[in-house]
């Protein structure tokens, strides 16, 4: 199944290169939907699983509380958020905006409702290493705490 990734969504200027703007995702699924795309979520998957989509969002950023739910009851999709767990309740440290304006990432408050709307929720690992730098040992550490 292809998988769309995205990160933050933010209707202002972030200086991120990783922002989609709300309208900008909401065109994106609208074109998608008019060729025939499903979402996964949308009850389409047990019909036909080929021409399905699975939208993701990495680092779990605070903008998503603000803009999924709408999204999501717009365009009945679940999507899945990946979420470095360490973060939680703090401000982003390596995304290009942070030179000129931090992101919160998600809550633990707001994770619970999102989840309650049909956020699908991963691990991004704890703290945000890349995962295949580290040693095996480092690895469990990281996967155990997310």
């Amino acid at each position: 199944m292809p998988v769309l990734v995205f990160h933050s969504l933010s209707p202002r200027f972030t200086g991120a290169v990783t922002n989609y703007s709300p309208s900008r995702l909401a065109g994106l699924l609208r074109f998608l939907l008019s060729r025939g795309l499903r979402l996964k979520g949308d009850g389409g998957e047990a019909q036909d699983s080929s021409s399905l989509l699975e939208l993701s969002f990495d680092d779990g950023y605070a903008s998503l509380a603000e803009h999924l739910p709408r999204l999501m009851e717009r365009f009945g999709f679940s999507p899945l958020v990946l979420v470095p767990t360490a973060w939680l309740g703090r401000w982003n440290r390596w995304d290009y905006t942070y030179h000129f304006r931090r992101q919160a990432h998600l809550v633990a408050a707001q994770v619970k409702r999102l989840a309650d709307l049909g956020v699908r929720f991963g691990s991004h690992g704890h703290t945000h290493v890349p995962l295949t730098v580290l040693s095996a040992r480092l690895l469990r550490e990281e996967l155990r705490l997310s």
